[in-house]
């Protein structure tokens, strides 16, 4: 018999013994039977997990990641406060930081847009351009450090008197506090919706102009002639026809058809009939099944 010639590459030996661990939950029987061909060991599912080698882990990229998920959940938390859908588009969000991370929300900007769907991203040089900002001792931490000293402390702490660095904050007296060991506590100004997570703030613009609102009102037929389309038991590839009855502009109408495969046209009659309301603006919408 012919054996395929297989390439050798340096990672094989790694994605095979992988691929046991990968494919327990889904397929036990054939995971385990690789397994203990593969390492003459028990069980896969006794076993614990393989350790990943130092030479994967990249720090950067793991700063990065829990930057832009702490950016994305403030916003999704102000857009729920405000009861606001994520599927209606906002303006923009503001940006302040205590820490550097400029570099890292201008190069993933556009995920973070998509995310919480707004359409722009501003960074400010300062937090107290959208909050005020409070520092405050933590005496359940600094209480055993310092004893009788503690209200030295609390008045540098209180004043200011400190630097902010990687890992903490440098006292003027030269003493070094953890990020624990202060209080940091952002309160909102009068025209402002703020959210913080320790040295990120963020500021989200709620105002709806009526292009916001139109295409709030795009997208949320999009969803209803979706839902509309799987209670017809339509197949995700089959067109349909659709009549739109809003103030609508034909941008948003070549929206709609694009993303819901529906061939715009005037009905006289319909297999389904919907009501759809965003913020003031009302659209009926029909739908009828192409033959």
């Amino acid at each position: 018999p012919v054996v395929p010639c297989v390439p050798v590459v340096p990672w094989a030996p790694t994605i095979v013994l992988w691929a046991p661990w990968l494919l327990a939950p889904v397929t036990p029987i054939i995971s385990e039977y690789l397994y203990k061909n593969l390492t003459k060991e028990d069980s896969i599912h006794l076993g614990d997990w393989c350790n990943i080698s130092e030479e994967f882990k990249n720090e950067q990229i793991l700063k990065e990641t829990a930057v832009i998920q702490r950016v994305i959940s403030l916003t999704r938390n102000l857009r729920e406060k405000e009861n606001i859908k994520i599927r209606q588009p906002l303006s923009k969000i503001e940006v302040a930081f205590t820490k550097d991370y400029s570099s890292i929300v201008n190069k993933f900007k556009e995920t973070i847009c998509e995310e919480v769907n707004i359409k722009d991203i501003y960074i400010l040089k300062e937090v107290e351009e959208i909050a005020n900002v409070e520092y405050l001792p933590n005496f359940k931490t600094l209480g055993p450090k310092y004893g009788a000293s503690m209200k030295d402390v609390s008045n540098l702490i209180k004043n200011k008197s400190f630097e902010i660095i990687d890992d903490g904050y440098k006292l003027s007296n030269g003493d070094f506090l953890s990020l624990e060991d202060l209080v940091v506590r952002y309160t909102s100004k009068s025209d402002c919706l703020v959210a913080n997570d320790n040295e990120i703030v963020i500021k989200l613009d709620t105002t709806l102009t009526e292009e916001l609102k139109e295409e709030g009102l795009a997208r949320e037929i999009v969803r209803n002639i979706q839902d509309g389309r799987k209670s017809l038991n339509l197949e995700i590839s089959d067109r349909i026809k659709v009549a739109i009855k809003s103030n609508l502009t034909d941008k948003m109408l070549q929206y709609i058809s694009n993303e819901t495969l529906a061939d715009l046209c005037e009905l006289d009659n319909c297999d389904l009939l919907l009501n759809v309301t965003s913020n003031d603006n009302v659209a009926e919408v029909k739908l009828k099944k192409c033959n």
